[in-house]
């Protein structure tokens, strides 16, 4: 039973593994239905899977247009220069 139970089930580590490939590529059903096991009974790794999805959703919506930086690395150089 205990082996049976190993197979099943994901530890932590390996289920925060999963969630990170699931965003890259998609998983195997095994694969999936562990994740999907794991994450209803561990709310620490389903919080993790949520805050992934935040994330990765807000840099999809930002611009991809470059920002320039030239004033911000102005006004660091003269913050540094007067530091010295």
């Amino acid at each position: 039973m205990k082996r049976l139970m190993n197979a099943i089930l994901l530890s932590c580590r390996n289920a925060t593994e999963l969630v990170e490939k699931r965003r890259h590529c998609p998983l195997e059903n095994t694969e999936r239905v562990k994740l999907k096991m794991h994450l209803s009974m561990c709310s620490n790794c389903s919080n993790y899977s949520k805050q992934i999805a935040v994330i990765d959703r807000l840099l999809n919506k930002t611009s991809t247009t470059p920002i320039d930086t030239s004033l911000l690395e102005d006004k660091i150089i003269t913050r540094i220069k007067k530091a010295e």
